[in-house]
């Protein structure tokens, strides 16, 4: 979705602001996932392919069915070994990046800096939700607000004495000032 798209239709520019960035949530949503897919689909072929090397080698190398039974067990120890790597590696890509997105959602202005901030041993991944992070958000919010984007102050300032803003005579100018200074 392209701002000029957005500009075409007669949207004003603080709504094409807002869309823009429901979507760019949305997009960031979707290369967590394919990142998180790609990331498995590699450590899948890796598998097949030293699995094949290792039965190649089982062919070539055994002699003896006691030699071969060793070898199989051998195989199925390492298989299970890098099943669990595996499985490990893919949750910490999920939570890495359900928490990433978990930062966008909260309006972090800088999500590193948070996550360096978070007991990050105390949020755990269930059902695709973080537990125990949005205590340590809300602690965070009240003790460094700084690290959070702050809805924007739309009040406005007026030079002329003037608090609403609009155009008054040179008297009411005049007469603030007096007033100012007495």
């Amino acid at each position: 979705m392209e701002r000029e798209y957005l500009k075409g239709l007669g949207l004003e520019d603080e709504v094409i602001g807002k869309i823009m960035a429901e979507h760019g949530k949305t997009v960031q949503s979707l290369q967590s996932e394919r990142d998180a897919a790609t990331e498995e689909v590699a450590t899948y072929k890796s598998q097949v392919e030293q699995r094949d090397n290792d039965i190649k080698e089982l062919k070539e190398s055994s002699t003896s069915k006691k030699d071969y039974d060793d070898k199989i067990a051998a195989l199925e120890a390492k298989n299970a070994q890098d099943k669990q790597e595996l499985e490990s590696k893919l949750e910490q890509i999920k939570f890495d990046s359900k928490l990433t997105l978990s930062l966008k959602d909260a309006d972090v202005r800088n999500p590193n800096a948070i996550k360096g901030l978070l007991e990050l041993e105390d949020i755990k991944l269930k059902e695709d939700e973080l537990e125990g992070l949005n205590e340590q958000l809300e602690a965070l919010k009240e003790s460094d607000g700084y690290l959070f984007n702050q809805p924007e102050d739309t009040a406005q300032i007026t030079t002329t004495g003037n608090p609403t803003g609009k155009p008054g005579t040179e008297t009411d100018v005049f007469a603030a000032a007096a007033q100012k200074f007495s």
